[in-house]
């Protein structure tokens, strides 16, 4: 969690010169970028390499009402710049934590991307061998799984598992029409572990109740994505901020959908 104890790394590498060497006076040289803040302030971006050349962190300083604040300040106006070196040289570039520290009384805070439980693996981890033919639909969705926990895009990450609670419901529908009966599953309630995840609202209520109240939040993602039917007009393309105020709202709700 200590910034100086994490190198960070990244598919850039930065030019000669920046990589960490030193200068004839032995200090290290750094990259940085200038730009200036949506209030009109001038902004400093120092690119720092880790031991291998390549962008480890960036460090910058604002001037801020709260950590919040300070966050919220650098992260618009750097977001425009990771997304231009991103397109420019045709890598990924995400954040994955981001320490904070009021330089006066030296009072750290830290937010980090949620790390996943380290899993060990069972030495027979599919009871014996691999057969999906009872249920085709199985490999669609734990893809659709995969492809949620490895998306660094929050929105599409909740898309991906809304898609898999999609498909059940509607096997599911299927079956009932089939046997001419609907099945209650009456264990599927937020309950247990999961509450932390939601608010009091949704503490024991059944999955199709949360299901249900993130139906209006899917369409606006998807909106986002995809734009109407004939593809989106320039005039429907959303502007950065208003994507950056959808992925704070989908924010909670992707860890809820998984």
């Amino acid at each position: 969690m200590d910034e100086r104890l994490l190198e960070g790394d990244s598919h850039l590498r930065l030019p000669e010169g920046f990589r960490g060497e030193g200068n004839a006076e032995g200090q290290p040289q750094f990259l940085w970028i200038e730009d200036v803040s949506s209030d009109g302030e001038p902004i400093e971006y120092i690119l720092v390499p880790n031991k291998w050349g390549r962008l480890g962190k960036v460090r910058t300083e604002v001037e801020a009402e709260s950590f919040a604040d300070a966050n919220n300040k650098a992260h618009k106006t750097l977001l425009p710049i990771l997304c231009d070196l991103s397109y420019r040289y045709d890598v990924p570039l995400d954040i994955l934590q981001v320490n904070t520290v009021e330089l006066t009384t030296l009072t750290h805070a830290v937010e980090k991307v949620l790390d996943y439980r380290e899993a060990v693996l069972h030495k027979d981890p599919f009871d014996g061998g691999l057969d999906y033919a009872d249920f085709p639909l199985y490999s669609t969705f734990v893809y659709l799984y995969r492809e949620g926990l490895n998306s660094s895009s929050i929105a599409y990450g909740f898309l991906c598992f809304y898609r898999i609670i999609e498909g059940i419901y509607k096997i599911r529908n299927k079956r009932a029409v089939e046997a001419g009966e609907r099945r209650r599953y009456d264990n599927e309630k937020v309950e247990g572990e999961m509450v932390k995840l939601f608010d009091g609202e949704f503490h024991g209520k059944r999955f199709g109740y949360v299901f249900e109240k993130m139906t209006s939040v899917r369409t606006k993602v998807a909106h986002a994505f995809l734009g109407g039917k004939e593809g989106p007009g320039v005039e429907e393309f959303d502007s950065l901020e208003k994507r950056l105020e959808l992925e704070a709202q989908v924010s909670p709700i992707r860890s809820q959908a998984r």
